[in-house]
């Protein structure tokens, strides 16, 4: 399913870029994610992926459920945004 991929290239674009953030001077806000953050990038990004490619495994495999359909369309609309609101943090730190 080809918004499964579309999200995880998202997860992935998110986790790179609030490193790039961090390093650059910025806050993570996350309490949990900052806790990770703070153990090393690579825990950080091993667990953040981890949990993201579980979650979206379950729901390739539950696709035809009446509500994964939209509810990926969701999960796509809000990374979206939050890959926009990175692209803002970075002309705003530039």
């Amino acid at each position: 399913m080809l918004g499964l991929l579309a999200v995880f290239v998202f997860q992935i674009l998110d986790a790179v870029l609030t490193l790039v953030h961090l390093h650059r001077g910025g806050v993570e806000l996350n309490p949990v994610m900052s806790a990770l953050i703070a153990r090393g990038d690579s825990i950080f990004l091993g667990v953040k992926l981890g949990v993201s490619a579980a979650g979206l495994w379950f729901l390739g495999i539950h696709k035809n459920f009446p509500l994964v359909r939209p509810g990926l369309a969701i999960l796509f609309a809000l990374f979206l945004g939050v890959i926009g609101w990175h692209f803002f943090l970075a002309l705003r730190l530039i």
